[in-house]
């Protein structure tokens, strides 16, 4: 059975422990993880998109003793831990109380891992020059105005660094990277918001105003999460007239919260209702104190076989504003 995942998630098993699996690859800038187990009369698959460069970026201060050996991925499912062994160095991925150890030296996932850490040393030499962060901007805007001051975080530089060395040129990067699409909306953010959000708004509000839970029974229902964002975000009192749901004051209030937004919260939405077309209130689940978006991407990819063109655009798209967003 293992073989057939592999095949059809295009994939290779890294680790086993007992009837229970870790496969990986790359996927362009992301690592693609795969965890199969077989749970008594079942089997249960679950996949994630984890970024290279989070991952090169801690095993690089874990080698060498700056950060602690643990990193929480894909809201806490997987965790991370590392260890040396003479010349050997051992990575631990655990899953679902499950603990997979692989050699960094001996397997080509492990050398994969490695190749990065070396490419991000490069970065680190570069990113004390003065010219770095010019070089970086320069690949995202359309032209640099040195009077601008352009408040990209020095994670975030490094991160577009990286990328942009793993895809050898900057025009590839351009072409193919969504956080190339991310950092150019952040660097021309507006608050002048897009007019369609505010009808596609509806879809959402309807489901929630005047109701406090959902007796659907359904495993891929929205409303928990819709719920959360119209709680944390909304009035009721100040979206309703006569007792009805009314379009007009949901649109002025959501200009309200669009305004008090970061830049970033901002590319969120507009860049999720770009790929998505879907309700921001969904979207605004995202921006909410505990979100998880591991259950945000459960519900997005539920009606969808697990190996699809559209689960894996879901999730993809979902592990990039993950990233973006920290």
């Amino acid at each position: 059975m293992v073989e057939i995942i592999a095949s059809d998630f295009e994939l290779t098993v890294v680790a086993q422990k007992e009837e229970n699996y870790f496969l990986a690859d790359k996927k362009n800038v992301f690592f693609y993880f795969v965890f199969f187990q077989k749970k008594g009369y079942y089997n249960e698959v679950k996949q994630f998109y984890i970024h290279r460069f989070e991952l090169a970026d801690w095993l690089n201060k874990v080698i060498n003793k700056k950060v602690e050996n643990d990193l929480n991925l894909a809201s806490g499912l997987v965790s991370l831990s590392f260890q040396t062994n003479g010349e050997d160095k051992i990575l631990s991925i655990q899953y679902d109380e499950i603990a997979f150890e692989v050699n960094l030296v001996e397997t080509d996932f492990g050398k994969q891992l490695l190749s990065d850490v070396s490419i991000l040393d490069k970065i680190e030499s570069e990113s004390i020059k003065k010219a770095f962060k010019k070089k970086i901007i320069s690949a995202v805007v359309d032209e640099y105005d040195v009077n601008k001051n352009y408040t990209l975080s020095d994670t975030t530089l490094r991160a577009a660094a990286f990328e942009l060395k793993s895809s050898k040129t900057k025009k590839t990067w351009q072409r193919t990277s969504y956080f190339y699409d991310l950092l150019k909306m952040e660097l021309q953010d507006t608050v002048k918001m897009n007019k369609y959000l505010a009808s596609e708004l509806m879809m959402g509000l309807e489901i929630v105003v005047g109701k406090t839970e959902c007796n659907c029974s359904n495993d891929g229902c929205f409303f928990d999460m819709l719920n959360t964002a119209y709680t944390t975000f909304f009035k009721e009192e100040d979206l309703v007239t006569d007792g009805k749901l009314d379009e007009e004051k949901a649109g002025i209030q959501l200009a309200k919260i669009w305004k008090e937004l970061t830049p970033k919260q901002r590319v969120v939405l507009n860049f999720l209702d770009d790929r998505f077309g879907n309700t921001p209130l969904i979207n605004l689940y995202l921006l909410t104190p505990n979100t998880n978006v591991q259950e945000y991407i459960f519900k997005m990819t539920y009606p969808y076989q697990p190996d699809s063109e559209d689960d894996l655009f879901v999730r993809k798209i979902a592990s990039w504003v993950e990233f973006f967003s920290r």
